[in-house]
């Protein structure tokens, strides 16, 4: 078996690393971003369900009073 032979190119061991540790932190803030996005949906999601919940309350009540007798 041949042993792999690997050329060297000038310089790109010095940006190699860097380069994958940018497209790493990318990728992390991306992550976090992505899980921002999603508690906000739910929260989002939460208070519309909630506030739908409290008019159909205030809207039952309200039937209940100006129901004829």
């Amino acid at each position: 078996m041949s042993a792999l032979k690997i050329k060297e190119f000038p310089g790109l061991q010095r940006i190699a690393p860097e380069t994958i540790e940018k497209h790493e932190m990318e990728q992390a803030l991306r992550d976090a971003q992505y899980v921002l996005d999603v508690q906000l949906h739910d929260l989002r999601s939460e208070f519309l369900h909630r506030e739908a919940k409290l008019r159909q309350d205030y809207l039952d009540r309200v039937a209940e009073i100006t129901a004829p007798a």
